[in-house]
């Protein structure tokens, strides 16, 4: 083969295809808003920002099994934070919610809670599985689920304080030992 027809070959199996892909993926991520990412259109500083095409009952589509749109709790809820100046509005959908009234409006409260809690990206998954891996291979397969999820949770969580005086007393409290432990 001569080298045209190879890059010929390569143009057409392998650039143009992943070309494809990359234009997919661009548009499905950055372009085309997810429906579980719709509803930040109900934080109050982007109610005007509410794309064409796009109704308010699509912002309900992604939570329909938690939440029932109801035209008449958004348009209250519109005319409440539409009033008030933007530079005055919650910017973030954790200040919104805070912001919100559960019992005046439920469903816009429980998108809101949803929405607040969806992670962003899956990095904070990918890191803790890493992180798992690293453990297991470490301690080489033997210790038990509780002392994995244990070991787990000080990594993650290495900021919050552990007093170590108390950690021997709570685990012999929990434990029946034959021997007991000389803290007590």
């Amino acid at each position: 083969m001569d080298s045209r027809h190879v890059k010929q070959l390569y143009y057409c199996n392998l650039f143009l295809p992943f070309l494809d892909y990359m234009i997919t993926e661009v548009k499905e991520q950055l372009i085309e808003p997810r429906p579980s990412l719709l509803a930040q259109y109900l934080i109050s500083s982007r109610l005007e920002q509410l794309p064409k095409g796009i109704e308010e009952s699509d912002l309900f589509s992604a939570y329909a099994s938690d939440c029932v749109y109801d035209e008449r709790d958004v348009k209250l809820w519109r005319r409440n934070w539409l009033d008030m100046p933007v530079k005055e509005r919650p910017r973030t959908a954790c200040d919104t919610q805070c912001a919100t009234l559960k019992e005046s409006y439920p469903i816009i409260y429980t998108a809101l809670t949803i929405l607040a809690t969806m992670p962003v990206s899956a990095t904070t998954a990918e890191r803790s599985f890493s992180l798992l891996k690293s453990l297991n291979t470490w301690l080489r397969n033997t210790m038990m689920q509780d002392r994995l999820t244990g070991l787990a949770f000080m990594n993650f969580h290495h900021k919050i304080p552990v007093d170590t005086d108390q950690v021997p007393c709570d685990f012999d409290s929990v434990n029946d030992r034959r021997i007991l432990l000389a803290f007590n």
